[in-house]
């Protein structure tokens, strides 16, 4: 199975106001700690980071990684850019399967994400969603079947999308504090509130 990954990044933070992939947890930023959960779990294989907005002021944090970097100029018209731009990456890889994830979930880890992979390998035609709050979402594993469906998508939507439209070609992991992530000044005060 060739399965790429995709680290979504090109947010404008607007709700915080600053990037919030520079924040710091366990004294890395939050886009240099999924990076290196990503490259520990699976050292071969292929990751595309999608910047944006920020592009120059993250790029130093992501540059020194083997990762490939995808600039995405059209961020403002949502999360639906991004992902587009990681299916036409897979597509160049021959993937056949891409996992998405984002930088702001604190409490993904490479254990989680070892248990995701390996609910896939074990239904390989089928979504692999989270579950957090009886809501479906990232990180998730989305087989080349459905790449065309996200070739179609538009504005601030994401994945998720395809977990309703296919509920029954849909598998899910429990993962409760998926639903953490940071993107108000609250959630920096109670999750990083150690920032420099």
């Amino acid at each position: 199975m060739n399965l790429s990954i995709i680290i979504l990044a090109a947010g404008g933070s607007t709700r915080l106001g600053k990037p919030k992939q520079l924040l710091k947890y366990e004294g890395k930023t939050l886009i240099e700690n999924c990076i290196e959960s990503v490259i520990m779990l699976a050292p071969k294989t292929q990751i595309n980071v999608v910047l944006g907005a920020y592009f120059f002021e993250i790029l130093p944090f992501v540059q020194n990684y083997e990762v490939n970097i995808l600039e995405n100029r059209n961020w403002q018209n949502g999360m639906s850019a991004s992902i587009k731009m990681g299916v036409l990456a897979g597509l160049e890889s021959n993937s056949d399967a891409i996992l998405f994830l984002t930088s702001d979930q604190i409490f993904v880890t490479k254990a989680y994400l070892e248990t995701l992979i390996t609910e896939f390998k074990n239904n390989q035609s089928k979504i692999c969603a989270s579950i957090y709050e009886q809501e479906m979402g990232i990180p998730m594993i989305v087989p080349k079947d459905f790449f065309d469906d996200l070739l179609r998508l538009e504005g601030d939507k994401g994945g998720k999308f395809l977990t309703k439209k296919y509920p029954s070609q849909t598998r899910v992991i429990a993962f409760e504090k998926g639903i953490v992530d940071i993107d108000t000044i609250e959630d920096v005060s109670k999750y990083l509130p150690t920032q420099d």
